[in-house]
């Protein structure tokens, strides 16, 4: 997400031939679009489980009609950006509305403050990108900060120095075992 937030220019640049770079600041919503249907993901399959499908029916179709009238407006004022970032807003209510109701009935929180550091984190690279502008080693630089705090701030370096080391002793012991 860092990568694509970073350098979508680049990235729809090579994978178009240059057709399509006015896309780019679309392609870091896009990709929140995804994220964020993902983190719904398991919410949503909790709610079917406990057979609340009416309730996300309902939940789906009532924010999307909602969203459809701010969507022609952000249209009118905003242009493309405005209709993307409605569309995100409106996945992202109907995915909270679904989150909310899922805890109601008891299911454990699932991420949630990784989630939100992640996309606080997305959502500060895309603005500087967006309003600012930087050259590519200024985007660079930002994607390089961004992966070190990300990676910092949860630990990964520990966890995966820790499996790497699980992984080896594995390794050894069923290397060993070889006759």
């Amino acid at each position: 997400g860092l990568f694509i937030t970073a350098f979508s220019y680049e990235i729809l640049n090579i994978l178009t031939h240059g057709k399509f770079v006015a896309a780019a600041p679309l392609l870091p919503i896009w990709f929140l679009l995804l994220f964020w249907s993902a983190f719904g993901t398991t919410y949503w399959q909790y709610l079917a489980f406990h057979k609340k499908t009416v309730f996300l029916a309902y939940s789906g179709i009532c924010i999307t009609l909602f969203f459809i009238g701010v969507n022609a407006a952000s249209v009118f004022y905003l242009g493309i950006i405005g209709a993307a970032v409605v569309v995100i807003s409106s996945n992202f209510v109907v995915q909270l509305s679904r989150r909310i109701y899922a805890k109601k009935l008891g299911c454990d929180p699932v991420a949630e403050k990784e989630f939100l550091t992640a996309v606080l984190l997305l959502l500060g690279i895309y603005g500087i990108t967006l309003f600012f502008e930087p050259d590519f080693y200024s985007r660079l630089l930002l994607f390089v900060v961004g992966s070190f705090v990300f990676v910092a701030y949860f630990g990964l370096a520990t966890a995966v120095r820790n499996n790497s080391q699980l992984i080896m002793e594995q390794f050894g012991a069923w290397k060993r075992k070889i006759p």
